[in-house]
């Protein structure tokens, strides 16, 4: 099983490298590892040898998309249900569609609840990120198929999922905010269980305020003076209908939270599914 938490950061920050310095020191305290590896930017070519790994970002903050994988380890492995992190620790990241925002990835053996929430605050925290997410790996395969739309030019299409619960119908569609225009680069791409937000995206969005009762005994400000938000004292479970209801009442309540299509999206069927 794999785990990812994600965080989007701004793009143009002038600090960029030593952001993700810090954040690469974060997961290094975290687990006691050194990520003294990179990944080379075209295949085929050997993984490159950290010895000046500040020197090395310095170069990727001149690139482009800055795309980046820092790493150590090789334990990830195959199994029926997908892939097992054996002992693989990375920072990933890279700009897409908006250059505003520069989004970043972890990955790491399997932890504890409690151990994916201090992360999320440490690397968070370390980043300067707007936000950033964790959801359990099969609550988040699941939403994808509910929630997530494409958009191809002036249209919006969207897997049909034949099986959807009443919970489900609630949740918004969203668009990959990757790829999709922004309404504002704070904008956060979706909810996760977990949800780190700056002080700047708690006020885009009117965190805290009127209605969230559900959030607050849960919700707490990190070191850095961010939100660290928790959807529900339990870890979200696509599975249970009080947990989507909870995830559904926080979405209406926050309507800036994830880019929205403004249109009703075209239904397909997906090969394989339905």
């Amino acid at each position: 099983m794999m785990y990812t938490p994600t965080y989007a950061m701004p793009g143009r920050a002038r600090d960029w490298p030593a952001r993700i310095e810090r954040a690469c020191q974060a997961i290094e305290a975290t687990f006691d590892v050194r990520l003294d590896k990179a990944t080379p930017y075209r295949e085929g070519q050997a993984d490159i040898e950290l010895s000046d790994r500040t020197a090395f970002l310095k170069g990727k903050a001149r690139s482009r998309t800055k795309w980046l994988n820092v790493y150590t380890g090789t334990g990830i492995a195959p199994t029926p249900t997908g892939y097992e992190n054996i002992d693989y620790y990375a920072l990933s990241g890279r700009s897409y569609a908006n250059a505003e925002v520069y989004h970043c990835g972890t990955q790491y053996p399997a932890v504890s609840p409690a151990g994916h929430e201090a992360l999320l605050v440490h690397v968070g925290d370390a980043l300067g990120a707007h936000w950033g997410q964790y959801l359990p790996v099969a609550t988040a395969r699941r939403l994808r198929r509910v929630q997530w739309c494409s958009r191809v030019g002036d249209k919006v299409i969207k897997e049909e999922v034949s099986d959807l619960t009443d919970e489900e119908r609630r949740l918004p569609w969203l668009v990959d905010t990757r790829y999709a225009p922004l309404e504002c680069a704070l904008q956060p791409g979706w909810l996760g269980w977990l949800n780190y937000w700056s002080g700047e995206v708690a006020d885009y969005l009117g965190f805290p305020g009127h209605g969230d009762l559900d959030l607050l005994p849960d919700a707490y400000r990190t070191p850095a003076g961010a939100w660290l938000v928790k959807v529900g004292k339990e870890p979200l479970d696509a599975g249970r209908p009080d947990h989507l209801a909870l995830l559904a009442r926080v979405y209406e309540r926050l309507p800036r939270l994830g880019a929205r299509p403004q249109v009703a999206p075209e239904l397909y069927r997906a090969r394989g599914h339905g």
